[in-house]
């Protein structure tokens, strides 16, 4: 597994178990200063914080710039379009 070791700005997609698990995974890596935060479609607990990472609406991710990382950590199949790109 090849993973850059420069800062990221990281953005995890999701906001419930799936999420979770990512950030125990940045966490394990010694990485959990680079994600940002958690996005959530239709945000009903924007502002929110899961492990000390604030819940965002998806609506914030067009002024997030073209640095930002998104790492998609979604487990219902039926919102499978965000893996695909549709926002």
């Amino acid at each position: 597994m090849n993973i850059k070791a420069a800062k990221e700005k990281i953005y995890i997609l999701g906001a419930g178990n799936q999420a979770r698990e990512t950030l125990g995974f940045y966490r394990d890596l010694g990485r959990f200063d680079e994600v940002n935060g958690l996005i959530e479609e239709n945000c009903k607990k924007e502002g929110h914080m899961i492990d000390g990472k604030k819940v965002m609406d998806a609506s914030i991710i067009a002024s997030l710039g073209k640095d930002a990382v998104f790492i998609g950590a979604i487990g219902s199949p039926l919102r499978k379009r965000w893996i695909k790109g549709d926002f």
